[in-house]
């Protein structure tokens, strides 16, 4: 019965029409009698795992029925080396900061997903500040890099009136880290430059303040919202892209377990989503975690989704591990 039930739903996910037990008995090696087939996708009927649009139509999903595929029958989609290198390749020219991390990752998964992508990471400002660095990207352009006791990653661009070479470089570190390290991120945000320090450190205070100002905000990420009009209605769609705006979507997202988590429909309890799939994936950074998630149609193509956003996660964790390096 689970075998049939399994092609029934692979079938509608990639038509997105009624599945008959014609269809399912050319999808089957060594198939049972057709009747057999007829009588198997009724008894599922009964037991609430299909459903039959009109009398004489195929059968389509429940939200039971995809509950139950997404526990026990879905079938772990190996990306192959060509998707692979595919999706690697987007990123090799992204700059190393955590915002364009982040940014470009909710792009790539949604363009390659066609979902809706939201990804955020929680606030900071209870960590305390375990270094902070300097990395040189022009002739007076640098990059400031926060690292809390977290692990988490904040960073600051900044340009100096005068060329920077590692001598300055050196200098910017040794001033703010002698003054901030070790300190509370958020005791800082009130912070005040010293106004008797050396006028060539006072752009790297200037960037540092700002990192912490940051760090100290919830920051979300939203990519593909256009992806939302193609199963909900306009003010729908628009009521989504507010309500993940908010606190407590933010919550709902962080709530769930370190594992992977689905939830189809009304799992989530929010109404607005109940015509809608959510998957919650947490990447590690340090001892800290972000969250990365994807909203499509409950109809979404399961497998191939849940392969990709794991892959994006590691890449994101890869790409996070190479900033804390510099």
């Amino acid at each position: 019965m689970s075998d049939i039930l399994f092609l029934v739903i692979e079938n509608y996910i990639k038509t997105g029409q009624p599945v008959g037990s014609k269809k399912v008995h050319e999808c089957m090696e060594n198939p049972p009698s057709a009747a057999t087939i007829r009588n198997e996708m009724a008894n599922l009927t009964v037991l609430g795992l299909l459903e039959q649009p009109h009398v004489s139509s195929g059968r389509v999903p429940s939200l039971n029925g995809y509950r139950f595929y997404v526990n026990y029958l879905i079938q772990n989609k190996k990306l192959d080396d060509y998707e692979k290198n595919y999706i690697y390749g987007m990123f090799d020219d992204i700059s190393y900061d955590p915002e364009s991390i982040i940014k470009e990752s909710c792009k790539v998964l949604s363009n390659i997903t066609n979902t809706t992508v939201i990804s955020t990471a929680p606030p900071i400002g209870d960590s305390f500040v375990e270094e902070i660095k300097f990395v040189q990207v022009g002739l007076r352009t640098v990059i400031l890099i926060l690292i809390s006791s977290s692990g988490m990653i904040q960073n600051q661009i900044f340009n100096c009136e005068f060329e920077i070479n590692d001598g300055i470089l050196e200098m910017f570190k040794k001033a703010v880290n002698s003054e901030l390290k070790g300190k509370k991120i958020k005791s800082l945000v009130m912070h005040k430059i010293i106004v008797d320090k050396d006028i060539i450190i006072v752009p790297a205070f200037e960037a540092a303040f700002k990192a912490v100002k940051k760090a100290c905000d919830i920051n979300v990420v939203v990519k593909g919202e256009k992806f939302l009009f193609d199963f909900y209605d306009h003010y729908s769609a628009f009521s989504i892209l507010d309500l993940i705006e908010k606190k407590e979507f933010n919550d709902f997202l962080f709530s769930s377990s370190n594992d992977m988590k689905i939830y189809i429909g009304n799992d989530c309890g929010i109404d607005i989503l109940s015509k809608c799939c959510i998957i919650v994936e947490k990447y590690n950074v340090g001892t800290n975690q972000g969250v990365i998630a994807s909203i499509g149609s409950i109809n979404m193509n399961y497998s191939d989704v849940i392969s990709k956003m794991k892959l994006i996660k590691n890449i994101i964790q890869e790409l996070f591990i190479k900033i804390m390096s510099l």
